[in-house]
């Protein structure tokens, strides 16, 4: 059977045919299109005498594309280049140096562009060496580690680089707290020393070349503060020792960097973590280190502390003396830091002894929850050999014994 339209029906189909083509026109993902948000956190700096890079953050997910403006002194904003979307960068090239530039930045798509601009940011590039600070890594008590990236020398060989820092902030070269760092571009780590536990400091590096002197951002970092005791009038760190520098900022390497670590010829000071419990509490549990280590005249403890000895262990011993079960007067409680039993642990000194266990020379960890033992930096009459002193999980006793210098062992340090 045939169907026959007639001319109003097909008048009626034309329009709705009309309607749903306009209303698909105008319509994307099934909404209206409306200009994007402006896209924020513009930041942006020289990275050479003719060069500033912009970097910012997209706002929208319905940008078709970012357009950059600049404007140079006094004069109106000018568009200087578009981006796709998604792209959130720039770099501006043949720039005049010495000369200031503010930058925005809009968003835009079919419906138009946004309706705000992003912040402004203002660069005046010129023939100093671009530099970044880095952060701040390795905080101890005494030291930190920071350095910088130089990105451009500016025209002329950077001759000379490092950080500065203080505690009142903007720090400048010249000041005495200051690293010289060698010389030349890219990256370099500088070693802050001399620090006050405790203590909050602005860190900044510095590239000098014949033009001057420019400096990265500032970072603030704060050293950490030396818990302590005291016991029988000596004053001892709280915790073991956690560090893996010696006082001049050299590194002491890791034992597993040295496939002789543990033959009784090598005589290097290194250290290592003990995995089985470290993470438990870092500085709680310190790291382990070899007897040449703790002996080494460059200083494992910080200015102020040494290595405890044998006459620091003999008071503490005294002290504990009249204590019940008296070992265990220095014994962290409870079986998180020591299996049980931990005989008669009490913790009554403050001293907070934890099983960190050790590594022995044929490299296995052993022991962890179970002992601990502590160098001393007294000599023995024999080489290769050291003593230490020790606690077990199931003794309420503090003992010594002599063991090869290569064991990798716990230090405690009292202040001198």
């Amino acid at each position: 059977m045939k169907v026959y339209h007639t001319s109003k029906q097909y008048g009626i189909m034309v329009l709705l045919v009309t309607a749903l083509l306009s209303a698909c026109s105008s319509n994307k993902g099934g909404s209206d299109i409306v200009p994007p948000e402006a896209p924020a956190g513009l930041s942006g700096n020289a990275i050479s005498a003719t060069e500033a890079e912009l970097s910012w953050t997209d706002n929208s997910t319905t940008e078709e594309g970012f357009k950059i403006e600049r404007q140079q002194g006094s004069g109106n904003f000018t568009v200087v280049g578009t981006v796709s979307s998604n792209i959130t960068s720039f770099r501006d090239v043949n720039l005049v140096t010495n000369q200031t530039y503010i930058y925005r930045v809009a968003s835009f798509n079919d419906a138009g562009q946004s309706q705000g601009y992003s912040n402004t940011v203002t660069i005046t590039p010129n023939n100093l060496p671009v530099i970044a600070t880095k952060t701040a890594t390795e905080v101890s008590f005494h030291y930190v580690l920071s350095g910088g990236s130089i990105y451009s020398d500016g025209g002329s060989p950077v001759i000379a680089r490092g950080v500065c820092w203080n505690q009142s902030g903007n720090p400048t070269i010249a000041l005495p707290t200051k690293t010289i760092d060698s010389s030349g571009t890219g990256s370099y780590t500088s070693f802050v020393s001399n620090l006050t536990e405790g203590a909050s400091y602005y860190i900044r590096a510095y590239a000098t070349n014949a033009n001057g002197t420019s400096y990265g951002q500032q970072v603030q970092v704060t050293a950490d503060v030396i818990d302590t005791v005291v016991i029988r009038g000596k004053v001892w760190m709280k915790y073991n020792l956690n560090v893996t520098r010696y006082r001049n900022g050299d590194r002491i390497p890791v034992a597993d960097e040295f496939p002789n670590w543990n033959q009784a010829s090598f005589t290097t000071g290194v250290q290592s973590v003990n995995p089985g419990v470290y993470n438990i509490d870092p500085k709680l549990y310190g790291r382990l280190y070899n007897l040449y280590a703790a002996r080494d005249p460059r200083g494992i403890a910080p200015a102020g502390w040494r290595v405890a000895k044998k006459s620091d262990f003999a008071n503490l011993d005294s002290a504990i003396a009249s204590i019940p079960n008296n070992a265990g007067s220095l014994k962290m409680t409870g079986t998180v830091h020591w299996i049980a039993p931990n005989s008669a642990a009490t913790n009554s000194t403050g001293f907070s002894a934890v099983a960190a266990g050790i590594r022995r020379m044929d490299g296995f960890f052993v022991s962890d929850h179970k002992n601990t033992d502590y160098w001393i930096t007294d000599l023995l009459p024999y080489p290769n050999f050291g003593s230490t002193y020790f606690l077990y999980h199931n003794s309420s006793r503090l003992e010594k014994a002599d063991r090869e210098a290569n064991h990798l062992l716990s230090i405690r340090c009292v202040k001198e």
